[in-house]
C-alpha cells in the first residue's frame, strides 16, 4: 500500500517546527514520503509570519526531504486541506494527514501504518485517528468511534469519497432523521451547531463535514486508548484557538498495540465520552473538538434548525402534505420560493465543480464525487455520438453537461431549456465560463434534435403532457426522463422543502401514471427503467428510457 504523510499549515512558523521535527525521527529511513502545504497570506498583516513559516519548512527541508505546496493565494482551512488530501490520494493509496499545531509520539506513524494496513479492506472503517483526550476513565487499548476526528488521522482514497461537501443537507439529513442526539452526545460538544454553522458559510472547518459524512455513512474510526497525539495549538495563536483542558492529552511513551476487533462503538467508552465532554465548560471549548478553529465563542447560538442554502431530497418518504383536488387547490398551500434565490444557490454548486472543489453537484448541493450507480451516465455513454444535439428540458444551469462534460464527444451541442430566469444568468454563466451551453426558453426554440433529458422536472409541472408530447413532436433518437416520481393514481401534493433556496418552500407536486406517459409517446418504446441511490421510494421515483420505434423495428 502507498501511504504518503501531509502537513497544512498557514502563519505559525514556531508551532509547525515542534510539528515537523517530531516527525523527522520516524521518517528517518522510512520511504513514507512529506508533503507540507502552506496557505497564502489572507491579508497585509499575516505576511510576515507567513513567509517566516516557508523559511522554517525550507530549513528542514536541508535536513528531511518534502516536496513543499506553496498556496499562491488564501485558500482558507476548508479548501487548503480538502483539495490538499484530494490531490494527495489521487496518487497515493493512503495519507496521514496532520496540521501545524498536531505534536506526535516517536510511536504515531507506526501506530498509523498498523491501522492502515489491518482495517483497509473493511468499508465500514472511515479513518485511522492518533487522538484521544485524557480520561478518568480507563480506555481500551484500541476502538472505534462513529464517524471521524481531525488531530492526526489518516483514510484511504476509497473512503475519502465518502467526504461531502453539503453541510446543509447533511444537517437537515441528521434532524429528519433523528441522529442529531447520536452525532452531538448530549449535546455535549455543540457539533450539530458547528455543523449549522459550517451550512450558513461562517465556519472554514472542513473537519465538521467529516466527521458528519461519515457518521451518516455509518462508518467508524478506529482511536488508540493513550494519545499519540498532541494539540499545541490551543494557545490563542490561530483562529478561535482558545485553551480547552478536556481536550488535553498526554503522549504515550510505549507503542499502541493494533489487533483485529468488530467494527462497533462500545457503549461503556461511549459513555466514557460522554460523561467527559459533558461537564460545564466555556462553549468555545466544548466545539473545539471537531471545528476548535472555525467557531467564535462569541456568536450568537444558531437555533435548531436554520434557513439552508442548499436542500437535497432524502432517499425515503417524500415529507408530503395532502392529496389535494387540483393543482390550483395545491397552489393555494404553498409557500413558493423565491427564484433568484434558487439560481444563486444552484450557480453556487456549479462553480464549485468547475473549480475543482467538488466532483458532482445536484440540486444545488455538492458532493465529492459522484455516485456511482448513475445510470445516466452508461447511457449517455452508449447513446452519444459526437455532433449531436442533446437538450436537458429542466436542466437549471446546465448541470449535467458541468458534471459529465467528459462523456459528451466532439461537436455535440447542449442546450438546456429553462424558466426566464435561469435562461437569462445561464446564458451569461455559460460565457463568462466558456461552457458552450446555449439556453432557450421553450421547447419551439429548439432545432433538430438527438436526445433529449428530463431530470426530476416534470413532476413539477401544472401540466406535463404538453411537454411529453413536444419530446415526441422533436423525434430525437432517444427521451431519458430520469428521477420521475411515479404513482397509480395522479394527485396533487404539496411537497415540504426545509431550507430550500433560503426559506422554506412547499411545492405542488404530482406523482405521473406510466402508462398515460407512455400514451404521450406512441412513436417511442420504453427500453429501460432504473432507480438511482438517492431517489425517494416514497412517492416511487424510477428513471426512463424511451428509444424511437423506428430504430427498434
Amino acid at each position: 500500500m502507498d501511504v504518503v504523510v501531509g502537513v497544512f499549515g498557514y502563519s505559525r512558523p514556531l508551532h509547525l517546527q515542534k510539528v515537523l521535527h517530531a516527525l523527522k525521527e520516524q521518517l528517518n529511513g522510512s520511504p513514507l514520503p512529506l508533503h507540507v502545504f502552506l496557505d497564502g497570506s489572507r491579508s497585509p498583516a499575516d505576511t510576515d509570519k507567513v513567509h517566516r513559516t516557508r523559511s522554517v519548512v525550507r530549513e528542514f527541508a536541508e535536513v528531511c526531504p518534502l516536496e513543499l505546496h506553496l498556496a499562491s493565494e488564501n485558500l482558507g482551512l476548508y479548501r487548503s486541506l480538502t483539495q490538499g488530501v484530494s490531490h494527495l490520494l489521487e496518487q497515493h493509496d493512503a495519507v496521514i494527514v496532520l496540521e501545524d499545531d498536531i505534536l506526535t509520539s516517536p510511536f504515531f506513524l507506526s501506530y498509523m501504518l498498523k491501522g492502515l494496513a489491518l482495517y483497509r479492506d473493511q468499508p465500514k472503517v472511515a479513518s485511522i485517528s492518533g487522538y484521544s483526550p485524557e480520561m478518568d476513565d480507563a480506555l481500551p487499548e484500541t476502538f472505534f468511534l462513529r464517524g471521524a476526528d481531525c488531530w492526526g488521522w489518516a483514510t484511504w482514497r476509497e473512503r475519502w469519497a465518502l467526504y461531502r461537501h453539503d453541510a446543509a443537507t447533511m444537517a437537515l439529513e441528521l434532524h429528519e432523521r433523528d441522529l442529531i442526539s447520536a452525532f452531538d452526545p448530549d449535546h455535549s460538544c455543540a457539533y450539530y451547531r458547528l455543523l449549522l454553522d459550517r451550512a450558513q458559510g461562517r465556519s472554514e472547518s472542513w473537519a465538521i463535514c467529516w466527521y458528519a459524512s461519515c457518521f451518516l455513512a455509518d462508518c467508524y474510526t478506529l482511536h488508540p486508548g493513550r494519545s499519540l497525539v498532541q494539540s499545541i495549538g490551543l494557545d490563542y495563536s490561530g483562529e478561535n484557538c482558545a485553551p480547552a483542558p478536556l481536550l488535553a492529552s498526554v503522549l504515550a511513551t510505549n507503542p499502541v498495540e493494533v489487533l483485529p476487533q468488530a467494527v462497533k462503538s462500545q457503549e461503556f467508552v461511549l459513555q466514557a465520552y460522554r460523561d467527559h465532554f459533558s461537564q460545564r465548560r466555556p462553549l468555545n471549548e466544548r466545539i473545539s473538538a471537531i471545528g476548535r478553529r472555525c467557531y467564535a465563542a462569541s456568536r450568537a447560538v444558531l437555533k435548531a434548525l436554520v434557513p439552508f442554502r442548499l436542500r437535497r431530497l432524502l432517499r425515503g418518504r417524500m415529507p408530503l402534505d395532502g392529496p389535494y383536488t387540483s393543482y390550483r387547490e395545491a397552489s393555494k398551500n404553498a409557500s413558493g420560493y423565491a427564484s433568484t434565490s434558487i439560481v444563486a444557490m444552484v450557480e453556487s454548486a456549479a462553480q464549485a465543480v468547475l473549480r475543482g472543489e467538488c466532483g458532482y453537484a445536484r440540486d444545488g448541493t455538492v458532493f465529492a464525487q459522484p455516485p456511482a450507480d448513475l445510470a445516466i451516465c452508461r447511457l449517455l455513454a452508449d447513446h452519444l455520438h459526437p455532433g449531436d444535439v442533446i437538450v436537458d428540458f429542466g436542466g437549471g444551469l446546465g448541470g449535467t453537461f458541468i458534471n459529465h462534460a467528459d462523456l459528451f464527444p466532439p461537436g455535440c451541442r447542449r442546450i438546456v431549456v429553462e424558466q426566464p430566469v435561469f435562461v437569462k444568468r445561464g446564458t451569461d454563466f455559460s460565457t463568462e465560463n466558456q461552457l458552450d451551453i446555449r439556453f432557450m426558453g421553450d421547447l419551439t426554440e429548439v432545432p433538430e434534435v438527438d436526445i433529449v433529458l428530463a431530470s426530476g422536472v416534470l413532476q413539477y409541472l401544472e401540466d406535463y403532457a404538453p411537454v411529453i408530447k413536444s419530446f415526441n413532436s422533436l423525434s430525437p433518437r432517444i427521451i431519458l426522463l430520469d428521477r420521475t416520481a411515479l404513482a397509480t393514481r395522479e394527485r396533487w401534493y404539496v411537497q415540504r422543502c426545509a431550507g430550500y433556496g433560503g426559506g422554506d418552500a412547499r411545492i405542488p407536486l404530482r406523482p405521473l401514471n406510466l402508462a398515460r406517459i407512455q400514451s404521450l409517446l406512441p412513436d417511442y418504446t420504453l427500453s429501460e427503467q432504473w432507480s438511482n441511490s438517492f431517489d425517494a421510494v416514497t412517492p416511487r421515483h424510477r428513471g426512463l428510457l424511451f428509444v424511437r420505434r423506428s430504430l427498434t423495428s
